[in-house]
């Protein structure tokens, strides 16, 4: 997202721990707690060098989500990473770190759950010896399963037969209703949660069989990866 944004014109500036990649022209701070430079810390002084953009490392405390989204209510764009499952859970994970319902609608935009799969090695992928099961529930749906492979292993994977990984992702758009439902407490954790989960792990799996189908991955990894 960050390589997206021409850093030559809009001030970016990040929190990490540590800083994984180099961005040319963005300031980057990393983390030290024996320093006494944390992520609340690092936000609160960032704030007042008039940055466009903030990325943070990882919201852990509700401390550094309420900063974060006080920022984002100014007119900032503000990228941050949370731990969870799904989409649904890192709802609620804010709101469990402390998060007031009011500011959490009105800071939040939009949440992505990625997964990373496993691409097959182009050198020693073969076609994926498929059970007539597998091959009926595929013709049942349409769906053409002639070019699904399955890992071999060679050298340049070092017998793995994987080489690299992509991202599938599922997007969440917080919505004026969501929001208002977030706002007035009338949400419910439990439905949020319970199908948040079923639609995420849908559409993680609709988008992977995807990529199975197109033989950049296995059915194998895909089941690994989202179950």
């Amino acid at each position: 997202m960050l390589n997206e944004i021409d850093l030559n014109t809009r001030n970016v500036i990040t929190v990490e721990d540590p800083i994984e990649y180099v961005l040319p022209n963005a300031s980057q701070i990393e983390v030290n707690p024996k320093a006494d430079i944390t992520f609340a810390k690092s936000l609160r002084s960032i704030l007042r060098q008039d940055p466009d953009v903030i990325c943070v490392g990882e919201i852990r405390d509700e401390e550094t989500a309420a900063i974060a989204l006080r920022a984002s209510q100014t007119g900032h764009l503000v990228l941050a990473t949370v731990h969870s499952d799904t989409n649904a859970s890192a709802l609620v994970r804010l709101l469990d770190l402390g998060i007031s319902p009011l500011l959490l609608s009105s800071g939040l935009d939009i949440i992505i759950c990625q997964r990373l799969l496993r691409r097959l090695c182009s050198d020693c992928k073969a076609p994926a010896k498929l059970t007539q099961s597998q091959v009926h529930e595929f013709r049942r749906k349409g769906i053409n399963c002639s070019n699904i492979h399955q890992a071999e292993g060679c050298q340049k994977c070092h017998d793995t037969g994987y080489y690299e990984r992509m991202a599938i992702f599922d997007i969440l758009v917080l919505d004026n209703k969501l929001k208002a439902q977030i706002a007035n407490n009338q949400l419910s954790m439990t439905q949020l949660r319970n199908e948040g989960d079923k639609k995420g792990k849908s559409n993680l799996k609709k988008q992977g069989l995807k990529k199975v189908v197109s033989g950049m991955t296995s059915l194998e990894e895909l089941k690994r990866v989202v179950g």
